[in-house]
């Protein structure tokens, strides 16, 4: 389904949003919180737009930061969000 079909729908190209889920490790290897999760990160990125039904041109990504004695792992999710308008 093309961008002009969706609109023709009545359905509208909020935009851009992004979503992530993050978990942190303690000495690199003792888990801090929930564990990252890609369903995590889209429900965020579908969350940052009132109205938002569904993501299309869904781009995820996995980042590892380490640091001085911890580390940071996310799932990163970028996409755009149609619905309606609120």
């Amino acid at each position: 389904m093309g961008s002009n079909e969706i609109e023709e729908q009545g359905l509208t190209n909020l935009g851009p949003v992004e979503g992530k889920s993050c978990q942190t490790a303690a000495l690199y290897f003792i888990p801090q919180g929930d564990s990252t999760s890609t369903n995590a990160a889209i429900a965020d990125a579908k969350g940052q737009r009132e109205g938002t039904l569904f993501l299309t041109d869904v781009s995820i990504d996995d980042k590892l930061w380490l640091e001085f004695g911890y580390s940071v792992q996310c799932i990163l999710v970028s996409a755009t969000a149609y619905g309606v308008e609120p």
